[in-house]
């Protein structure tokens, strides 16, 4: 791998893709990770985020972080098409409205990352069961000058947890030595979520 990578990262990397594979062994494969050098720093800064879409569990990891967030992150071209340029401008204004609402920065993002993506499997990774995790990681570590930790909505209430590419075992594995990733675990029921943020 050409370049330096993340100590920590480095390290999570191969856990990664254990999970992974131990999920989908007939598809993904483990590999040894060869960087060229690597590097370890510290966080820049104590400030939280957390990837928001406009939905219900975006919207109760938002009203109910403690302490409160300090930025919400939306990524165009990750829900909706990159080149839908009107949903995502209303995509966008939600991120402002609810970033106003509760105080924090809204931060706009765009990214072709899922184009890259084949969701039945046959000429690349699977965006829900395996890509997506990684990309939004990818987002987060791009912002890492700006946010010591990001958090990710939890989709399903405690055991109700699916194999996908954002998931309790697997999302705090993109931590690196500037920035934590956490899964927004919550056994909150999405009813229960809809009542706590009406």
């Amino acid at each position: 791998l050409h370049g330096s990578v993340d100590e920590v990262l480095l390290e999570n990397l191969d856990r990664v893709q254990q999970v992974l594979n131990g999920w989908y062994p007939k598809r993904l494969s483990l590999i040894e990770v060869l960087p060229e050098a690597t590097h370890r720093g510290v966080p820049a800064t104590q400030s939280r985020a957390a990837f928001f879409s406009g939905g219900v569990d975006s919207f109760f990891t938002l009203s109910e972080s403690s302490p409160p967030l300090d930025g919400i992150l939306y990524v165009a071209g990750f829900d909706i098409p990159i080149d839908d340029v009107g949903r995502i401008e209303r995509a966008n204004r939600i991120l402002r409205e609810a970033a106003r609402e509760f105080g924090a920065t809204a931060v706009e993002a765009a990214s072709n990352m899922k184009t890259f993506t084949d969701e039945n499997g046959k000429s690349g990774t699977r965006w829900v069961y395996e890509q997506h995790g990684a990309s939004m990681a990818a987002v987060a570590y791009s912002l890492s000058p700006n946010f010591g930790s990001v958090k990710v909505a939890s989709t399903n209430a405690g055991e109700f947890v699916d194999h996908m590419g954002t998931h309790p075992d697997l999302d705090h594995l993109w931590t690196s030595s500037v920035q934590t990733v956490e899964h927004d675990l919550s056994n909150t029921t999405r009813p229960e979520k809809v009542a706590a943020i009406m």
